[in-house]
């Protein structure tokens, strides 16, 4: 079984619990970063779990737009990194480079 199904079916118990623990109930928004912070924690590797932090985190602490676009930058690359570690080798059958 993978990840995806597991938490596509705990979303809906864990939005109460969500709610309680952050206080934010009244903001669905809100509940739904939440969760999908928790997904990545779940199914993402660390560093990519650290990038999206970084969002969350400046969308909290209200940065500058230019820092947050910079923080979703980071992600993305962490994102694209991760997903072509899983793809394997090169078409022409060359090792993609290590990941820095």
């Amino acid at each position: 079984m993978s990840g995806r199904p597991f938490c596509a079916s705990w979303t809906p118990p864990s939005a109460p619990v969500t709610a309680a623990r952050t206080g934010v109930g009244d903001d669905p928004g809100a509940v739904t970063l939440s969760s999908a912070l928790a997904e990545v924690a779940l199914e993402g590797p660390s560093e990519v779990h650290r990038a999206a932090c970084g969002i969350v985190d400046g969308l909290r602490g209200q940065a500058r737009p230019d820092e947050l676009e910079d923080a979703k930058e980071h992600f993305v690359a962490e994102a694209r990194r991760a997903l072509r570690a899983d793809d394997g080798p090169e078409p022409d059958g060359t090792a993609r480079p290590a990941a820095s």
